[in-house]
């Protein structure tokens, strides 16, 4: 029979209460995921997003989050479009809840509308596009809350 010690049955219990913390949201715009202290979002092929879904869209997140404030990931690549409407309030009220925000596109004509949006609104958190997400998870880590930065473990 394997021994346990104290520290790590205290581990083992740490990774059980993380894993409770991970889970997935599906809205008509994207989906969401909070796994490792960061959320996740991707927006769903084709979608235009209007004024009241971006609304809607905050609303959930917040829910999501249970009101706790989190690093975002936000996978642009599925979005067509976005109303001059939507885009202000995302840039104002839409960021309740965000610490950070890392905006991760593949084609080029959405990193020219991320670097477009984020020179137009000037988030009030750190911001940043990347065209790698592990760039990007690796920048946000600077922001995620201590329980979720990465650690050694001695």
């Amino acid at each position: 029979m394997q021994s346990f010690t104290f520290a790590r049955i205290v581990f083992i219990f740490a990774i059980m209460e993380e894993s409770k913390k991970d889970r997935v949201l599906e809205t008509e715009a994207a989906q969401l995921e909070i796994k490792n202290g960061v959320m996740y979002a991707r927006y769903k092929p084709g979608i235009v997003v209007t004024l009241e879904m971006a609304k809607a869209m905050v609303r959930s997140r917040v829910e999501f989050a249970e009101n706790i404030s989190y690093p975002a990931v936000v996978f642009i690549d599925g979005l067509k479009s976005i109303s001059k409407e939507a885009r202000d309030y995302l840039a104002e009220d839409g960021t309740t809840g965000l610490i950070a925000g890392a905006l991760v596109m593949k084609s080029v004509y959405n990193t020219f509308i991320g670097n477009f949006f984020l020179k137009l609104t000037n988030p009030p958190f750190p911001s940043k596009i990347f065209t790698d997400v592990n760039a990007a998870l690796e920048w946000l880590e600077q922001y995620k809350p201590k329980e979720h930065q990465a650690s050694l473990i001695v």
